[in-house]
């Protein structure tokens, strides 16, 4: 979770342009400084329907907030290669609840997927699930894990458009309090979650392989690493150090 990774995704994206971003800049004032932080104003910002809402303005309003000029992208991939050593603490991870802690099939538990995000929650990690499925079908799945209480937040249909937009994640963002991009991790099994998580900011962005979808897939689509299944997160994250 460096910050050399932005700067290589930012090279390859006009990222700070997303409707979400932007239309959350016209809402608020600039949420967001240039090194990634999100300001007190981002918990203000209310639900993702918010954000999506003020998009149609967003456009004509950016370019008023001078906190955050696109055309200082170069002065920002410098600042991120001279920060390039200096690690982000972790503050959440969020998982695609089908595909990383339940088998693609939606029924078979994904071995060791309770202790991993117990162990997660135990630090101090929010945890967010994401989700396709209605509230109901995704309770049910959570209760194949062993608890309905894993996860700090749950999000679904309700809360924003899916995969492969990055609504969901920045919700979990706002929802559980988490103050950066970077200390987000976005984990999925499908190549339309990694482009989520990448167009999220997301400090990290890990396919597993317990989903639909195989190594080369999710490494195409822009996964920073990809691994069997969350059992190999901790050791991924450093937890095993």
């Amino acid at each position: 979770m460096h910050s050399a990774r932005r700067a290589a995704r930012r090279a390859g994206g006009d990222w700070a342009q997303h409707p979400v971003l932007r239309a959350l800049t016209a809402q608020k004032g600039t949420p967001m400084t240039k090194d990634g932080i999100l300001t007190s104003e981002f918990d203000d910002a209310g639900t993702i329907d918010d954000v999506v809402a003020a998009t149609e303005t967003a456009d004509d309003e950016f370019d008023e907030y001078d906190e955050f000029d696109v055309t200082d992208i170069d002065e920002v991939r410098r600042e991120d290669d001279e920060d390039a050593d200096e690690d982000v603490d972790l503050e959440l991870v969020v998982f695609d609840l089908v595909g990383t802690t339940v088998m693609a099939d939606g029924v078979t538990v994904v071995p060791g997927a309770e202790d991993v995000i117990g162990l997660l929650r135990d630090a101090g990690v929010k945890v967010a699930f994401t989700t396709g499925l209605p509230a109901s079908s995704a309770q049910a799945v959570i209760r194949l894990l062993g608890s309905e209480d894993l996860a700090d937040v749950v999000l679904g249909p309700a809360d924003g458009r899916s995969d492969p937009y990055p609504d969901l994640a920045l919700t979990a963002l706002l929802r559980t309090g988490a103050t950066s991009v970077e200390a987000m991790v976005v984990v999925g099994s499908t190549a339309s979650g990694m482009a989520a998580g990448i167009a999220s900011g997301a400090g990290l962005v890990v396919g597993v392989l317990t989903g639909a979808e195989d190594e080369a897939t999710l490494s195409d689509a822009g996964a920073d690493a990809v691994i069997g299944s969350i059992a190999e997160l901790p050791a991924l994250l450093g937890f095993d150090d």
